[in-house]
């Protein structure tokens, strides 16, 4: 039997990282997807410089930089009303 105090270590070896943590809340609520940088860091209760720092925050950002320039092109295209 592992004693008590290695159990207790080994219970708190494994932290979700804000990036984890941003990745399940992301799967339960996909418009979580939207959030701004503030309301990511408002619901895990860190700071937006932290959000930031994320991968999935970067990969966030392509994905919404990608959709507005697909966008623009539509609309040069005249496939979107302004």
């Amino acid at each position: 039997e592992i004693p008590q105090t290695e159990k207790a270590k080994q219970k708190k070896a494994f932290k979700p990282t804000p990036n984890d943590r941003m990745y399940h809340m992301l799967t339960k609520d996909s418009s979580a997807g939207r959030w701004t940088a503030r309301e990511w860091a408002d619901k895990l209760g860190c700071s937006p410089s932290t959000i930031h720092a994320t991968r999935l925050w970067k990969e966030l950002m392509r994905m919404r930089d990608a959709e507005k320039s697909e966008l623009a092109e539509r609309r040069k295209m005249g496939d979107v009303a302004e």
